[in-house]
């Protein structure tokens, strides 16, 4: 067998992003660390726009199969973030190579919410479970009120909103009561939620 290449992965991808990333017009692309003739970083790239469907896919089935043994059996929690909505429904069990036709997350499973208040010399917070399906138990949703936070539970509680009467940063962790790995994808972290 010979090695001609070698494909260096710099964030994680499954086949949805990949689609969504070239479909919203981002730029994917193969760049250059030519050890071949030792002139690396000479600016050649290719664009997975100009791929035919073959070797796109080919890419595709590659990413997967690099990311699942690490991924195996994990919840891959993907958070999306648009004006003070958090939605999980794009999540998925990684039960099988392929992430194409994927095992949807399972009503009752467990993701622990930090919301973060800045403060004077420490910041304070209030950790709180949302069960995915379920929402936040009627205990977890007083301890949020007198928080400052008021929640709104989304569509068939896969997700949830909030009004704030104070400026917060949002964190999402896997529980510490849970085996299950978790990958959590959250292009959010640390954005400042004003009032």
């Amino acid at each position: 067998m010979s090695n001609f290449f070698n494909i260096d992965l710099f964030r994680r991808l499954d086949q949805a992003d990949i689609d969504a990333s070239i479909a919203g017009g981002e730029l994917v692309e193969f760049q250059d660390n030519d050890k071949y003739t030792d002139m690396a970083g000479r600016g050649q790239s290719l664009s997975v726009n100009d791929m035919d469907a073959a070797t796109l896919n080919a890419f595709k089935v590659f990413t997967d199969l690099v990311t699942y043994p690490f991924e195996a059996g994990a919840l891959i929690l993907k958070v999306d973030y648009a004006n003070k909505l958090f939605t999980f429904s794009r999540s998925y069990i990684r039960d099988k190579v392929s992430t194409t036709g994927v095992t949807a997350v399972p009503d009752g499973t467990l993701i622990t919410v930090r919301f973060e208040f800045p403060g004077f010399i420490t910041n304070s917070f209030i950790e709180v479970v949302f069960t995915y399906g379920t929402g936040f138990s009627a205990d977890a949703l007083a301890a949020l009120v007198a928080a400052g936070i008021n929640i709104k539970m989304g569509v068939d509680n896969h997700g949830f909103s909030f009004s704030n009467s104070r400026e917060c940063k949002v964190s999402i962790y896997k529980p510490g009561s849970v085996s299950q790995n978790y990958v959590i994808l959250y292009a959010a972290l640390g954005t400042v939620i004003t009032k």
